[in-house]
């Protein structure tokens, strides 16, 4: 999970152009399975619309689909 957070951290701060010293994670959360497409379209839902204010991936992501 250290690698993976890193990779993604990296990658956010160079594609929003962040500050090096902002927090994306918190210190542990919960470890959740997804062994099927449906856990997995949940999990992106919770993420994506459940945590209050809209991340910084949202901007990303309609960037990324304007570039196609």
């Amino acid at each position: 999970m250290v690698d993976f957070k890193a990779y993604a951290t990296r990658a956010l701060r160079k594609e929003a152009n962040e500050p090096s010293t902002k927090k994306y994670w918190t210190r542990h959360g919960s470890t959740r399975y997804l062994w099927t497409e449906e856990s997995i379209v949940s999990a992106m839902k919770y993420v994506e619309n459940e945590q209050g204010k809209r991340m910084t991936f949202g901007a990303m992501n309609r960037r990324s689909r304007e570039r196609k």
